[in-house]
């Protein structure tokens, strides 16, 4: 899921530019053959478009801001917000397991790709800035 993220930021702070595959593994140090992987499960899910020749690459399929981080993780690993055990089978830390995994669920619903690159941009920033 790590790299799917990053992955989308990438994609997304580029705009309508297309990325290769070769330049994300090698600008973000990212493992390519674990990387061509991740995006071809971004371009099953519908949140990536490939385009192949010499200006080809990857973008993203739709505009950042209109990609919701709680879609990504449901179609990429929907385990994360599955309930795990039957009903009839209740344990005593199952109603924090579903508070949780509910405010998990709430705060990915209220996030962006365009929000994450934002969040992204700006540590750069600051991680770069000096005096």
């Amino acid at each position: 899921m790590h790299y799917a993220f990053r992955t989308l930021i990438v994609l997304g702070a580029s705009r309508d530019e297309h990325i290769s595959a070769r330049e994300i593994a090698e600008r973000y140090h990212v493992p390519r053959k674990y990387l061509e992987s991740v995006l071809a499960e971004l371009r099953q899910a519908g949140l990536v478009e490939s385009t192949k020749g010499k200006a080809g690459g990857y973008r993203l399929s739709r505009d950042p801001s209109r990609i919701r981080l709680s879609e990504v993780v449901v179609k990429l690993d929907a385990a994360v917000f599955a309930v795990s055990r039957p009903r009839d089978q209740q344990f005593p830390e199952d109603a924090i397991v579903e508070i949780v995994q509910g405010q998990l669920e709430e705060y990915l619903a209220g996030q962006t790709i365009a929000d994450a690159i934002l969040q992204w941009q700006t540590q750069r920033q600051a991680m770069t800035y000096s005096i």
